[in-house]
């Protein structure tokens, strides 16, 4: 080549690279290898966290990026948008596994994970923290608008065809409060912003009494159409007119209320107890109208309360009273006035009610209670993050996060008692636990957030914090035993097993964690709030391997399961032990078990009953066939014996406390009825009598001996007192009428029909039926 046309070829070929750059920027700036994910390893890895982000501008100089990650909070774990570079006010809010949002830990839940970002790759939990606050067209005076940044970053990526998800807007008025998402038009309407403009430049082309007219006309229009609305509106007779009125003396209401507080209150964390406090004294005080939310809440704080009241005298008419106050609630969540509570105290009460049915007579049959709570948190916007509204209060944002989980964790328990899907996932919310503080340290003058102490510094929060670092677990827990799937994978089982007893355990640690930090004072964490929530779950591990349990009497590989459900059924029923009626209970947990109904008072409860009958019904099965085929011994079958004694104690002494809660009044017969003909027949079958018979004579002996409990308690029943004669309904006039039975032949049924259709035994038929 000659020295005269080298010139021109330099000139004609640049110097350009032969392949598109493939790795983010960051990895290509530090020169290590990238793994091409959305954020790709090498960022997540590294010492201070780095926004992740690919570019086709190959021109950008080093100065940008380097530019760009100053700006990254280094004490957070930053999840980009996989977009171009973020203003700077466009931080990522801090999070840590402590403080965030709950997740599972086992390798099954981070295989899970991994899954979930590869197949949603635009879908980031911690979104940046908003940086600015828009206006709606709507808002009045007393609201705020609160919402993200508006800007809408398209991602230079691969595709170039991904954006950021709009983030969401809150609404908060003084008596509603609503989320707005995506799909509604006001992520449209935000975008001309003229109430921006008029607050700029409105005072300076209005005179004053122009701003003052403009002002009235609108008011004027504004209560024209509130009159036309309730002239419109139905006008129904509420079922309780006088709902204050019904409420007992301050006395019984402080024990009542004291109940609560001792209880559940540290468990769930419905209410700020300054804030209900400072509410409840001005009650008695003040003879001024008080809200109507705080009437509900204190309704059913009281209805809470009825299960630990101690005077047994007062028992028939405080169970009377909380039906009142639970039927009052309901009609104001779910009546005409249900728009009222789209709002933080509309689910305070909710969950208030849910919790009420649960641990009280009512019982959890009420299908539209059930999810009431968490539908209505979603509503109002409890399951995102307060971290993208910066309006809000400190107080605010913690309460919604602890409100949020308290629903949540109400609604799965709910759920999943009744056999039915949860029909929510953890990637359908973001919001993070609430601060580890107590709730003195937090209050309406708050400015600012406290320091969420560490974990091993008990606070109010504590047991709450504790229930919800498993959520997640048993959403999964929860879609797995009750969705559509065919088939059940024991190794996921196992895998979540697995996380539910070091759950267990840990709760086990915090409680000793409060024993040793209370130095002789008042424990953080009472027996009662630990024993129930132990209860609570380890009945999530009995219904997790009780399925494989059926599978394990004919395949040994199951026997782990059967072993588990042995266990935490003996577990569970012992807690019954500290029921020994006729002799009253004076402690918080016996007086649970006398007056919860259904399955939520685990230790009586049809759960524990059949699976340790049928622990011992496989027992006896097993030897009955050991003995078909082999000879033995005398001392074998004495061994054996002695080895179900443990379990027929348990039984019998379950049956003997039914018993005595009939004799007291209650009029649930169905786990006394089953459990007696289930201990007929496996002492028939141990002692090789008819089997037929034993149970026959034992149903009959159950009749008689109930007739003059229910006449007893059919009697009281007649007496009504004013309070309770106020909402006595056509249907309950109905009730009673059909209360007035002839017993008289209790004791000498025909059983010419079947057995089950006497106590309304379960019993599997052709075609996936069930007669029951």
């Amino acid at each position: 080549m000659s020295a005269s046309t080298s010139p021109v070829l330099v000139k004609a070929a640049p110097k350009k690279r032969r392949r598109p750059a493939k790795s983010c920027e960051q990895c290509r700036q530090r020169k290590v290898k990238c793994d091409l994910e959305e954020p790709c390893g090498p960022c997540g890895k590294a010492r201070t966290s780095l926004f992740c982000t690919y570019s086709s501008e190959f021109s950008r100089k080093p100065s940008e990026v380097e530019a760009q990650l100053d700006n990254a909070t280094a004490s957070g774990r930053s999840e980009s948008f996989a977009g171009v570079a973020r203003p700077s006010h466009f931080r990522t809010p801090s999070t840590t596994p402590k403080d965030g949002k709950p997740g599972v830990t086992s390798s099954a839940g981070r295989t899970r994970a991994t899954h979930l970002e590869s197949q949603r790759p635009a879908l980031h939990k911690d979104h940046a923290r908003p940086g600015v606050s828009i206006g709606l067209p709507w808002e009045t005076d007393g609201s705020q608008g609160l919402r993200g940044d508006s800007s809408r970053n398209v991602r230079h990526d691969r595709s170039s065809l991904t954006i950021d998800a709009p983030l969401p807007c809150l609404r908060v008025t003084s008596d509603k409060t609503r989320i707005f998402n995506q799909t509604h038009w006001s992520q449209t309407a935000a975008q001309f912003k003229f109430l921006g403009e008029l607050n700029h430049q409105g005072a300076q082309i209005l005179t004053e009494d122009e701003t003052h007219e403009l002002r009235g006309t609108i008011d004027k229009l504004r209560r024209m159409r509130h009159t036309i609305k309730h002239t419109e509106t139905v006008s129904l007779q509420e079922p309780v007119p006088n709902l204050c009125g019904t409420f007992p003396s301050r006395s019984v209401c402080d024990e009542l209320l004291d109940g609560y507080l001792r209880t559940f209150q540290p468990i769930y964390r419905i209410l700020h107890m300054p804030t209900f406090h400072n509410e409840y004294e001005k009650f008695w005080v003040d003879s001024s109208p008080h809200t109507t939310a705080f009437i509900m809440k204190l309704a059913m704080v009281l209805t809470t309360g009825t299960t630990f009241y101690s005077t047994l005298a007062d028992q028939d008419h405080m169970r009377r009273l909380a039906q009142i106050w639970i039927h009052a609630v309901q009609w104001w969540l779910t009546g005409p006035s249900e728009k009222a509570t789209n709002n933080i105290d509309g689910v305070q009460v909710a969950c208030l009610l849910l919790l009420a049915r649960q641990v009280t007579s009512f019982g959890m049959t009420n299908s539209a209670c059930n999810d009431l709570a968490l539908r209505l948190a979603m509503y109002v916007g409890l399951h995102r993050d307060p971290d993208h509204f910066p309006a809000l209060t400190p107080l605010q944002a913690q309460m919604r996060r602890q409100l949020w989980y308290t629903a949540l964790e109400l609604t799965t328990q709910s759920l999943f008692t009744l056999s039915l899907p949860v029909l929510i996932r953890e990637d359908d919310y973001d919001t993070k636990m609430p601060a580890n503080i107590d709730d003195k340290d937090i209050g309406l003058d708050t400015t600012r957030l406290p320091d969420t102490l560490p974990d091993n510094q008990l606070t109010d929060h504590t047991l709450q914090r504790a229930l919800a670092s498993s959520l997640g677990l048993r959403l999964r827990l929860a879609r797995t035993m009750n969705g559509l799937s065919h088939q059940l994978e024991y190794e996921d089982i196992l895998n979540i097993s697995k996380d539910l007893q070091a759950a267990c355990r840990d709760l086990s640690h915090v409680v000793t964690l409060s024993s040793a930090q209370s130095n002789g004072s008042a424990t953080r964490i009472n027996r009662f709030q630990a024993q129930y929530v132990d209860m609570q779950l380890r009945r999530y591990l009995l219904m997790l391997h009780r399925p494989f349990v059926l599978h394990a009497r004919h395949d040994p590989k199951f026997y782990y399961s059967r072993k588990i459900c042995l266990e935490m059924a003996m577990i569970l029923a012992t807690y019954a032990k500290s029921l020994n009626l006729p002799t009253m209970p004076s402690d918080d947990l016996p007086r649970y078990l006398l007056n919860v109904k259904g399955p939520s008072n685990v230790p009586l409860s049809l759960d524990v009953m059949t699976m340790l009958g049928l622990e011992i019904l496989t027992q006896l099965q097993e030897e009955a066939e050991i003995d078909c085929t082999a000879e033995v011994s005398d001392a074998t079958r004495i061994l054996a014996k002695a080895a179900r004694v443990p379990i027929f104690e348990v039984l019998e002494h379950i049956k003997t406390q039914l018993h005595q809660i009939i004799a007291l009044g209650s009029a649930s017969l169905k786990r006394y009825g089953y459990l007696s003909a289930m201990l007929a027949q496996l002492h028939a079958m141990e002692d090789g009598e008819d089997v037929t018979k034993a149970v026959i004579n034992s149903i009959r002996e159950s009749g008689a001996n109930k007739k003059p409990l229910l006449q007893a308690t059919m009697a009281r029943s007649r007496g009504k007192d004013s309070v309770e004669t106020l909402t006595h309904t056509v249907a309950d006039q109905a009730f009673a009428a059909g209360l007035d039975l002839d017993l008289g032949d209790i004791g000498d049924m025909d059983f010419g029909a079947g057995l089950g259709d006497i106590f309304h035994f379960p019993e599997l038929t052709g075609g996936g039926l069930m007669e029951w």
